[in-house]
């Protein structure tokens, strides 16, 4: 009897000392960052737990599998975090994260979406030219970009500030309608974005041969023919109209706005011939001459007008002045981009921070000269840099006899003709590291040297002909000697 009061009475005091820890207990708390994501999106959970506990976190989808499972330790405090990234695996719809342990647990609800279900706001848009010149009834393509590129909705509505002067379809197809100018805007359907591009109309006119086209106030765009010159009458010291000049070879733009000075008629461009100017002292080969704007004197404009040599991108550039002197004309580094004639302010800007008249910029296969005063114009090949690499890695300096020689057969046999002119150029873009190579290396340079001893020997002889005749004869001695010697001793 006296056993089992004991028993009882130590299992009453068991159930006694449990009591404040059932009644006591925390009960876990569970919050989210964020109550919707998608795949890949960082959730944060967290709260509070008894101090010191394991808290194990679940992630359970809406068909019931767990997607995700951790364990974090609450602080003295009781706080804890787990942070989780949605998982690919997870499907779309309700997902439930679960946090707790034992019966102590706390359930929150987080909507899965997928990432085309989410609508992506449009951010901004654009236009892929900011202004542009379309001749009267003629049309061009404008194209707007939207941005992001997975933007929901990407809908645009088109519009011209001026119909009379040119219209706009939905798809962006701009088409002139009389010369003017007029701005066309594109903007988002579902915000107020938009993106704008300078339109200008311009009357096309065609110059006749030797005849002249008179500027008032409309915008022009004039053609001139193959092998065709003509001139433009303006009024000096009055704003000008835009005046667009195109041609086989070469464009022109004058910006509107403009004011001329110097004369009222001005010489359209005329390509003539490579050898009317004197070859500047910097250049291999003069590629192509351009004359504009008259032999009476200087013509200047208050904008930098713009002249489109076409395929000459590739070249350098150049003008003769008024006293028959060759100036180079640098390709500058501010004009990078400014190719348009929108771009004239920006090119007027950059040419008086320079502290010049004019400057050159590449354009694709094109080179660009922004000038504010008209003269004759060359693009020209420029001298190739005077070195020899191969041979002065070879022999140590470019100042060796054998180097001197190569680099004057260079000069006078190559650099005269097309073969030896692209030889030359495919030698001064590929020699240059092979030449690094050699020069840090004794063996390869007494190679070199030996390979280019046969060679040097040629060029001189090439150099002294007298010489390379007595070889000559010597050798056509020595032949025909030997042969009658072998038919004499034949003939015993």
């Amino acid at each position: 009897m006296t056993k089992r009061l004991l028993a009882i009475t130590i299992s009453i005091l068991l159930i006694i000392s449990i009591l404040p820890v059932i009644v006591l207990g925390t009960s876990v708390t569970l919050e989210l960052t964020k109550d919707s994501a998608t795949v890949g999106t960082s959730i944060t959970a967290s709260g509070i737990a008894d101090p010191d506990e394991w808290v194990s976190i679940k992630v359970v989808d809406s068909s019931g599998s767990v997607v995700f499972y951790d364990a974090v330790k609450s602080d003295a405090g009781g706080n804890y975090s787990c942070t989780f990234i949605v998982p690919p695996t997870v499907s779309s719809g309700t997902t439930y994260v679960v946090a707790g342990y034992g019966k102590n647990v706390d359930k929150k609800t987080l909507a899965i979406t997928t990432s085309g279900d989410e609508p992506v706001a449009v951010t901004g848009i654009s236009l892929n030219k900011n202004s542009t010149i379309i001749v009267q009834v003629a049309s061009e393509i404008l194209v707007a970009t939207v941005e992001p590129a997975n933007a929901s909705n990407k809908a645009v509505t088109w519009s011209s500030d001026n119909e009379s002067v040119a219209t706009v379809d939905d798809n962006g197809k701009v088409t002139g309608v009389n010369p003017g100018t007029a701005i066309i805007t594109v903007t988002t359907e579902d915000s107020n974005i938009e993106a704008r591009c300078n339109i200008t109309v311009t009357e096309p006119k065609t110059v006749p041969s030797g005849g002249t086209v008179i500027i008032e106030e409309t915008p022009v765009t004039i053609t001139v023919g193959e092998g065709e010159t003509g001139s433009i009458t303006v009024t000096e010291r009055k704003a000008l109209p835009l005046v667009e000049v195109n041609s086989d070879k070469v464009n022109m733009t004058i910006p509107h706005d403009t004011v001329v000075s110097g004369s009222e008629t001005i010489q359209l461009p005329e390509v003539i011939d490579n050898l009317s100017v004197e070859r500047p002292p910097n250049a291999r080969a003069v590629d192509l001459v351009i004359k504009v704007g008259g032999d009476s004197g200087a013509i200047e404009f208050t904008k930098p007008v713009r002249l489109v040599l076409k395929g000459q991108g590739a070249k350098s550039a150049g003008f003769i002045n008024n006293q028959g002197i060759f100036k180079a004309i640098d390709k500058l580094e501010s004009l990078d981009g400014l190719t348009t004639d929108a771009d004239a302010v920006a090119v007027n800007d950059a040419l008086n921070a320079e502290k010049v008249e004019e400057g050159a910029v590449v354009s694709g296969d094109d080179l660009i000269i922004w000038t504010k005063h008209f003269t004759k114009f060359i693009a020209y090949t420029p001298k190739p840099v005077d070195e020899c690499f191969i041979a002065t890695a070879a022999y140590g300096s470019k100042f060796e006899p054998a180097v001197v020689l190569l680099r004057a057969f260079r000069d006078t046999f190559l650099l005269t003709n097309v073969p030896g002119t692209a030889f030359v150029d495919f030698y001064y873009q590929n020699s240059p590291p092979i030449a690094s190579y050699i020069a840090n290396s004794g063996f390869l340079k007494a190679g070199v040297r030996t390979l280019l001893t046969p060679v040097v020997g040629v060029v001189y002889l090439l150099f002294h002909p007298v010489i390379m005749y007595g070889i000559i004869g010597l050798l056509v001695f020595g032949i025909v000697l030997y042969r009658v010697r072998k038919r004499r001793v034949h003939s015993f």
